[in-house]
């Protein structure tokens, strides 16, 4: 499939530009608190929580978000609902020794209940909430999990460890991770926790989780400053297989046996704030980038292709089309003012790779890849496109490894790169 979007980086953009299916578009929050966490009933509505307490709602897709909830002194780190009326908020009291309490409703947020958990140190990308009915629910963070069995209103202990992300695929099976080991599995409600066969080569601050179903599911260490692969088990996390390496990831969802999503960040990367994607059960993974100067904190998606991201500046992205960016026709203030072709990155690449070209003035454009024979294998684009500043997505996954080279033409110019497929 075919994608160009336009680079922004290097261009002044005028406010008449026309985009046609952009792969992430903004929304306004109305606030500009830090969002650490978001979750979605459907495709209209869903919840952000962050810094001062924030918790937004909207019921219309996010063309228009309710700010239901803000204190001071609170930070709203966890969000779970299980109906559009009933659901709970994780919240830290910064100023009473971070005291931590849930906020429930039973209303769509109208209202709220406040019920205490516990006094501990939380940051907020170490913890965790899951209802999985109306009575019984888990929180993960810094000094272990607790349960309840009321609906939030009184917290047990069921582990002490130092976790940062857990999963439950129904009230008694689930998975939760911490520091090195990471993998503990129940499957009598948290009254027991087996330590599984621990994939990490390296210490993690936490895990995330997504399973399908009791069997099939996938995980991310959750870490600053190494390689975080992406796991995946077939039995329940008795054993786990290693896929796709980049530099730190934050979020993982799974939206069926084939398509998932993970939020991948690092700023000494080019692939900070982006999503990555695979169609295929997690065999092959496609970078796509979020165009946000922002921090990105979480994801989730509704469907298949509906999802949002949230950040610092009380950023909120949302996407329709799986964070594709499918035909754009710019118009800026900046004219490009030669023809350029750059190199592809990554490189080597698998199984997609992205390649950047700038045009100086309204020109017909065909840029093509080729195998080492000569033979055209792929047309990415053939069409006239206005100045600017171009990127496209090749995907390499029908191809076998090997060198290729893709040219750039336009009247009288042409350039040609060299790329590598590595399997």
């Amino acid at each position: 499939m075919k994608t160009i979007s336009f680079y922004f980086a290097l261009l002044i953009i005028s406010q008449s530009i026309l985009f046609s299916q952009i792969g992430w578009f903004q929304q306004n929050s109305g606030t500009n608190r830090y969002l650490h966490s978001c979750y979605f009933l459907n495709d209209n509505t869903g919840y952000v929580v962050g810094t001062h307490g924030v918790v937004l709602k909207t019921t219309n897709g996010g063309s228009i978000w309710l700010n239901l909830f803000n204190q001071q002194n609170y930070d709203a780190v966890c969000v779970s609902f299980i109906s559009a009326d009933v659901g709970w908020v994780y919240i830290v009291n910064r100023l009473e020794n971070d005291s931590t309490f849930i906020l429930k409703t039973h209303d769509g947020g109208l209202t709220w209940n406040k019920y205490f958990v516990d006094t501990c140190e939380i940051f907020s990308g170490m913890a965790d909430l899951q209802f999985v009915n109306t009575s019984i629910g888990y929180i993960s963070n810094s000094f272990g999990l607790k349960k309840t069995s009321n609906g939030g209103i009184n917290w047990n202990m069921s582990y002490t460890n130092q976790l940062a992300g857990l999963f439950f695929v129904d009230q008694n099976t689930g998975w939760t991770g911490g520091t090195y080991p990471g993998v503990y599995k129940t499957t009598d409600g948290g009254n027991d926790w087996i330590l599984q066969q621990d994939p990490f080569i390296q210490n993690q601050w936490g895990v995330d989780f997504s399973f399908i179903n009791s069997q099939t599911g996938f995980c991310i260490p959750k870490s600053f400053g190494y390689t975080g692969p992406i796991y995946s088990t077939t039995n329940g996390g008795n054993n786990w297989s290693r896929h796709f390496d980049l530099y730190s990831f934050r979020s993982i969802q799974f939206m069926n046996l084939y398509t998932g999503y993970c939020l991948a960040w690092n700023s000494n990367y080019y692939y900070i704030n982006s999503i990555a994607k695979t169609t295929n059960n997690g065999s092959n993974w496609i970078i796509h980038y979020i165009n946000s100067s922002h921090d990105i904190s979480d994801h989730y998606f509704s469907s298949v292709n509906t999802g949002w991201v949230v950040g610092d500046s009380g950023t909120i992205m949302k996407t329709t089309t799986g964070g594709v960016t499918i035909g754009i026709n710019p118009i800026n203030t900046e004219i490009p003012n030669r023809f350029s072709l750059s190199q592809n990155y990554p490189n080597p690449f698998n199984p997609a790779t992205v390649i950047n070209f700038q045009v100086p003035t309204l020109n017909q454009v065909k840029l093509a890849v080729y195998d080492l024979l000569g033979k055209e294998i792929a047309e990415l684009v053939n069409e006239s496109l206005k100045y600017g500043v171009y990127e496209i997505e090749f995907n390499g996954s029908n191809q076998p490894s090997g060198i290729y080279f893709y040219r750039l033409q336009a009247g009288d110019y042409t350039e040609t790169k060299k790329m590598v497929l590595l399997k």
